[in-house]
């Protein structure tokens, strides 16, 4: 995980309507919130032990959303996202946002994020996988500059038996 210098150029906030939003490195006190997202919204949850292994990693870009009305307040994580960065590619392994959260752009700016993260570490490529029934997704993914790169039949497994992953990259 990134040392603190670099934690606190990491960091990001916004400030929207007395509500503030700050993006930061995912720690090990996150894991709870993270979880009750996780579970809430994908098929196939992560597990606790996978959240903890990515955020040990080295070459880890793990991020959380939180939101508080000031500094005072205890702030509630809203979403999260983790990648990789190997060489010069970033490969965004997971991303979600809690369901009462979604379609507030919360996701938007979590992407955003990791766009600037992933040129300040100097990647040339983000890649990416999303079920192909996961259309907001792949909206957000194409108004970032994403470009469908190919397609992997049947990968998911899904309510209704087995569910495409199509392909994504942005050249940075």
């Amino acid at each position: 995980m990134p040392d603190d210098r670099l934690r606190e150029q990491m960091s990001w906030l916004i400030q929207n309507r007395d509500e503030a939003l700050r993006i930061v490195p995912m720690e090990s006190r996150h894991i709870p919130a993270v979880m009750v997202i996780e579970k809430q919204v994908q098929f196939e949850p992560w597990t606790e032990k996978i959240f903890r292994k990515e955020i040990e990693k080295n070459f880890s870009l793990c991020f959380v959303i939180e939101r508080g009305r000031n500094s005072s307040e205890k702030s509630i994580v809203i979403g999260y996202l983790c990648a990789e960065k190997i060489l010069d590619e970033v490969h965004l392994n997971n991303i979600a946002v809690a369901r009462n959260f979604q379609r507030c752009g919360y996701g938007k700016a979590l992407l955003g994020f990791l766009l600037s993260a992933a040129i300040r570490e100097e990647a040339s490529v983000i890649h990416l996988e999303v079920r192909e029934d996961n259309i907001a997704a792949i909206k957000l993914y194409e108004s970032f500059g994403f470009k469908i790169t190919g397609k992997r039949p049947d990968y998911y497994n899904s309510a209704h038996g087995k569910c495409s992953a199509i392909l994504m990259s942005l050249r940075l």
